[in-house]
This record gives C-alpha cells, structure tokens and sequence, in this order.
C-alpha cells in the first residue's frame, strides 16, 4: 500500500478500513456489448509492451518457434482464418485427438451466454476432434477457446474496446480458465488480448510482416494449446455415442472437484463482473431448467411431463454420500485481505443448529494448483503488485429464485418482513453483518421450509417469521411449544451472497484490512454510501403500534420486543450542517441493512406493473428515476426528506405508497443524535420497519391489488429506451448478478469495475 492510501483509508479501531464511497457510473445494461465497451473498458485495460504479451503467453519461447510468413491481407474474415489455422498446424499438440481451429462467425452469434448477450465476435477459435463438428448455429460461449473482432472502420478506441468486451464475456463463460485471450485484427496488423479478473491487457498494434509478429502469434496460438488452468476444474466438450463415436455436446457441462468429492455435469448459471470478483456460478442441469431450453440447448434426454417419472438420475454429485443433495457451486477471485471469507462466515452461522434463513454451506476452499493458490495480480510500471485476487470456491446447498421475481405484492412484502427478520437475528446470534441486501441477494423457495435442526436454540426462540404471524388471530395456540416453536421458524426466503459481509465478533481474527464500506450502491444505507448525515432538523415519530388483529399473535411471538419498544414518545432532533462521520470512526450498523431492505423495497414497488397486457403503460417519471439510481443525497431529498405523491407508483399499485411513506419516516435523520434510549437499541429500526409491513398486510388482506399479477419486466423510464436489466427473471444464487461503479474505498479506480457488470447499480469489489 502506498502512503497515499495509508493516509487515505484509516484504520476505524477494529482493523478494517474506512474511505468514502466513489460516484457511481451511468446504468449499463451488462448484456449489451456497447454498453460495456462505452462505460467499462477505459477503466479496465493496460497496453504493455510486445514482449511482455510474449512472456506472458509462452513462456518457454525462443526465436525458432515463428509463425508462417504470413499473406498480404485483405479485408476478409476468412483469409484471416486461414492464416491463424496454418499457425497453428505448426504448432505441437499436446492431444492428437484434437487441434485448434479457427472460424468467421458472419451474423451468427454464440448460444448459452450467462448473460443472455446476444452479441458476437468476428472470429473465434474452437477445439477440433477429427472429423466431428457442431454446426455453426448451434456453437456455444463454452465451446470457445478464443475470440476475435475484425476491423470494421470504427476508430481504435472503439475497435479496441470490442476486441476487449468479447474476451469479458469469453471469461464469464469459461470457469476452467484462469485467464481467456483474444485478438483484433486488420489490414495493416493485430493486437493481442489477455483478459483475466484484473483487467484486460493488450499489445499496441503488430504489423504483419514484422518479426516479432511471427513469435506474438505463435505465442499466442500456442497458449490455446496450453492454456493456464484451474485443474480442479475440467470442461467437458465431448461425449462418448452409443456407436463409438466422439460426439459433441450442443453445451459443453463442467466436473468439479473439490476435497474427496466430484460434481459433475454442471452448466454456467449465472455469472457476475469479469473484471473483479468474477463471479461464477455452476449448477446441475436440473436447476437450468428454462434457461437451457431457451436455446435449444443441452444434450439431456427430454424433460417428462409434469407428474411422470423422469428415466435420468436427478442427481448432480454421483460421488456425494447424500444423493438427494442439490447443490449450486460459486466460484471467485477474492482481492487479498479486503473482505472476510464467505465459508467461515457460514459455518459460524450454522455452527451447531442451521440458522433458518441462511444458505447452507457444504465446503468452502481457496482453490490450488501444485499446492499453491491460484491467483492474479495486477502490477504497476515498476513491477510491483497493486491488487491479487485469489480463487476461491464454495458449495451451497440451497437454490430458489429471486424474491424480486415474485408476481404478487402479497408474497413479495411477506418476504421483505422475513428478511427483517433474517438481518435481525443473524446479528443478535452471531454479530454478523450482510451489508449487500439487494434483489440478486434474496432467494425465495417454492414453499416456506420448516425448521431442519435439533432441539431450538434459545437464541432463536424469539425468533418467528411472517407466515405465523398472520394465522388467524383466534387460533388457538397449539399446546406442543417445541411444534408450535417449529411453525414461527419456517419461511421460504433465504439470504445468498455473504462475501460482502461482516463479522463484528472481536474475538474471530481477520485477516488484512477488510473493507467497512461495502455493498450494492442504489441499495447501500446513505451514511455507508456517503459518509455525511443528513442535515437539518427532524421530527423521529413514535414506534408504530400493533393492528388489533395481528397484536394477538405478535405477543405470543414477541412479549419481549413489545417490552422493550413499549415508548410511544416523538422526538425532534437535529443535525447540524455538514455534519460528517470521520472515517476512522464508520462501522456498519444492524440500521443500515435495514434501510437497505427499505431502498429494495421502493425500487421493487416503483418498477412494479401489472402482467394484464391491456393495462395502459405508465413509464417511471424522471424526477423519480433519476434520484432513485443516483446518489445517497439524491435519494434521501427525493423519497426521505419529502416523499413524492402517490402518482410515482404504477396507478395498478399506488397504495403501495402509503406503505412506502410511513417506512421512510423511520429513516429521516440518523439516530446517532436521538437521546432516547430505545433508539439506540440496535433493533430499533428493524422493529418500526416490521411493524409498519405487518400493519399493512393485515390492513389490506382482502384488496385486490395485494394480488394482482405483476409483470415479468419492469416498467421502462422516461428518457430510458429499454427497461433496467435488474428485475430479468432469473434463477440464480450468488450473484451479484448477471450484471456489476462500485463503491471502493481502495484507491484503485479498475476496482470500480466490480458489479458494474450487471447492469444493474453494483456492489463493491
């Protein structure tokens, strides 16, 4: 670290660091290639010099290994084929059953991409087996070894941020590799790209007839041979037929390892920032479900009717002792030292009873190769290293579908409580943090799953979520208090993606210094995002009291908590102007994850609209998109300090703004200047927060709107041609995801890169 940064991010006391949050970039749509190029790629890539690509791709190089002399090229995406395939006939194969080859795309773009990009590279290289082939329309990401852009006219900005965008994407498409490569070619030369989760490299332009290009693309093509991989995990690209002969799967599937255990047939389900974190997710087929089928996709038997048996194992892990078990594996490159490890942070969770609410981890790693981690740096002008990121793997047992993608507003506030609920106790049991509640971050399963474990903690027993909170206040209380103890446990919605957050037990030793200001920017708490209060003064209202037909149950759940919030007093406070908090001084608080549950929940309701095609469209109004993506200032003018009129809201669902409103009093000011004692408890805002839902739900039980079918997409912007990627249906786990500004506190401007490529409003990295 350099004096500057130490200057920079002090330590807060608990040996983590603390530094403002940076301006965020515009909205990108992260499928869009344009997009990236326009918005990413300045920020991401580094032109080194031609032999340092050398070094880098064939190390063992000397000045015999040469390409053929190459053709007087011409504008001609097959000339240029023809010339990289007679390089790499010249090249030793490690594996005589395959060669690399290489072909022009035209208009056909590759299938099965994470992201659903439906853009295509010029030139690609793929590996050859004999006489088999796949047909061009059916090629997919996976298959590719490598891609190319062809000149076009554009200038070489933008030329070059192509070339760069398809190596991105190539790497979220290809787990097994540490690092993907490219190339742009034309007339006059080439360049070289080597992408990996520190950024792009690239070599300026090559002339042809040079010597140097002769060894570059030897180099080059030789490393598509031997390319730097993960051996712990494998791609499958082709399958034995029944008649002997090697066959080519449509999609190729991956086999992991990881200990003693092996899963194989895994498929790339999602897939987060290449430039980052990079994170990955792998699932079984099974899991896939549509999205395989979208593209005409895999190689499996038909899927049964609904109600017959399917003739295929369903199970994804044949080496695992528990066959049943579902299994989603994520993978990512981790920046040393600046965040706490996901694994650890789940066992300590589930340590001794699993926690309701949690995803479940099966093992965790820092993936080696010969006994050393892999890893990759970035390095500045002398050589020394600004950033490693090292590979890391879980396995989670949980899958289900984002919260966000729930069709009723019913179940959607319902999960928004049992979230509460989820950051409430996660913290009070084991002072532990998420810091990154956002849409990709809450799961939900098809049904709500009761409690797994033993013998209930005491820890949980005042623990209840929503769905036994609203039964029929007249039930009678069941006389099994372990039963009846049981049903408050069960919901359907869990918490994903822990690598953002924080372990604030004094007594578990961290590593480096990780980062206190994290999470996903147009979700992040206003004082974790810009480190100012809020100034002015601020009348807090009173603790919201219990509807009479919830107020039965909720005192058979919570005599505790109705204790301890009993005070009904308001209190006017005031922060004074540009009142900050001194960085050396932040540290998250339970509060901020709760106000982050609240800035979902706005963003949900506003892009909410109905499914009814003959409903009339109601795009977002600017004055109101504008602040909800933009900064915390922004979003606490706009929807805190005064709350719009209804009219924000889709006219299907504007009495959803009653609800909107009374959470947003609870977030005016900061409670760090209230001198009430209740209000210092660190609950406080969660309880007001959940109490205001639960009002709302029993209020309106019977209105049509509650359940009234939403739409899969979100409502479309003034001024914004296509809706916000963030609300894609998806089945997903992990990610931060597809899609990825970050708020960085490092120093390091690629690291802003992070998130942003989700097209969606990123966390940090």
């Amino acid at each position: 670290m350099t004096s500057t940064q130490e200057k920079t991010n002090k330590d807060n006391g608990t040996g983590k660091k603390s530094s403002p949050i940076k301006p965020p970039f515009p909205a990108i749509d992260y499928h869009k290639r344009d997009d990236w190029s326009t918005q990413i790629y300045d920020r991401v890539h580094k032109e080194i010099e031609w032999e340092d690509m050398l070094n880098r791709l064939y190390p063992y190089h000397s000045d015999k290994d040469l390409a053929p002399a190459p053709p007087t090229m011409e504008k001609n995406d097959d000339l240029y084929c023809d010339y990289l395939n007679k390089v790499s006939a010249k090249v030793p194969r490690p594996d005589a059953s395959w060669e690399i080859k290489f072909i022009p795309r035209g208009t056909i773009r590759p299938k099965h991409h994470p992201t659903r990009t439906r853009c295509r590279p010029d030139i690609v290289a793929i590996r050859k087996y004999g006489n088999t082939k796949i047909p061009s329309d059916l090629l997919s990401w996976s298959h590719l070894e490598a891609t190319g852009e062809s000149d076009s006219g554009d200038p070489k900005k933008v030329a070059d941020a192509k070339a760069g965008s398809y190596s991105a994407y190539h790497l979220q498409t290809r787990p097994d590799l540490v690092f993907v490569v490219g190339i742009f070619v034309k007339v006059s030369g080439f360049k070289l790209f080597l992408t990996d989760a520190c950024g792009v490299l690239h070599t300026p332009s090559i002339q042809w007839n040079t010597p140097e290009a002769r060894r570059l693309l030897y180099a080059w093509v030789w490393r598509l041979y031997h390319p730097h991989t993960d051996p712990s995990i494998t791609i499958e690209v082709t399958k034995q037929h029944p008649n002997s002969r090697i066959k080519i799967k449509k999609r190729p599937t991956f086999t992991v390892t990881i200990g003693g255990t092996v899963y194989q047939d895994l498929f790339v389900l999602r897939a987060g920032e290449s430039i980052g974190r990079r994170t990955i997710i792998l699932t079984h087929e099974s899991f896939v479900g549509d999205l395989i089928e979208s593209e005409s996709d895999s190689d499996s038997e038909p899927k049964p009717k609904p109600g017959s048996r399917s003739p295929k194992s369903n199970n994804p892990n044949p080496q695992s002792s528990n066959p049943s078990t579902t299994i989603v594996i994520k993978e990512q490159y981790i920046e040393v030292g600046r965040r706490f490890m996901e694994g650890p942070i789940l066992n300590k969770i589930h340590e001794g009873n699993p926690f309701p609410g949690i995803v479940r981890c099966l093992a965790y790693e820092h993936v080696k190769n010969g006994g050393e981690i892999i890893s990759v740096e970035q390095l500045d002008q002398d050589g020394a290293v600004i950033t490693r990121r090292e590979k890391t793997r879980v396995v989670l047992e949980d899958r289900g579908t984002r919260l966000a993608d729930v069709q009723t507003v019913r179940e959607f506030l319902k999960g928004i409580y049992d979230v509460l609920e989820i950051t409430r106790a996660l913290f009070t049991k084991c002072k532990i943090l998420h810091r990154d509640i956002s849409p990709n971050n809450v799961l939900i399963r098809e049904r709500p799953e009761p409690y797994q474990g033993g013998e209930i903690p005491d820890y949980l027993k005042d623990v209840c979520f929503v769905d036994y909170l609203l039964k029929p206040s007249a039930e009678e209380e069941n006389t099994d208090t372990e039963y009846d103890h049981r049903q408050r446990l069960a919901t359907n919605v869990f918490l994903i993606d822990f690598d953002c957050s924080e372990d604030q037990d004094s007594h578990r030793p961290t590593l480096g210094y990780p980062k206190a200001r994290t999470g996903t920017l147009m979700y992040m708490a206003r004082m974790v995002h810009s480190g100012s209060y809020p100034d002015g003064k601020y009348d807090l209202p009173p603790m919201p009291q219990m509807d009479p037909r919830v107020l039965v149950q909720y005192t058979r759940a919570h005599e505790n908590r109705l204790r301890n919030f009993a005070g009904n007093d308001e209190e006017s406070i005031t922060v004074p102007c540009d009142s900050e908090m001194e960085p050396e001084n932040f540290q998250h608080l339970l509060r901020y994850d709760a106000e982050s549950v609240f800035w979902f929940t706005l963003s949900w309701c506003i892009e909410a609209q109905p499914a009814e095609k003959s409903v009339p469209e109601e795009k977002i109004p600017s004055d109101i998109w504008s602040p909800l993506v933009g900064s915390a200032e922004a979003r606490d003018a706009r929807f805190i300090a005064r709350f719009p009129k209804p009219s924000f809201l889709h006219s299907s669902y504007v009495r959803l703004a009653t609800l909107l409103k009374e959470m947003s009093l609870y977030l005016k000011g900061d409670l760090d200047f209230s001198t009430k004692p209740e209000r210092q408890n660190p609950e406080y805002t969660h309880e007001a927060l959940q109490r205001v839902l639960l009002n709302f739900l029993v209020q309106n039980d019977a209105e049509e709107f509650m359940d009234y079918p939403k739409a899969d997409s979100p409502r479309c912007a003034e001024g914004v041609s296509m809706p916000r990627t963030s609300t894609i249906p998806s089945t997903q786990l992990g990610v931060k995801r597809p899609i990825s500004e970050t708020g960085d506190g490092s120093g390091d401007h690629r690291k802003t890169f992070s998130k942003r490529l989700r097209g969606m409003p990123p966390s940090t990295t």
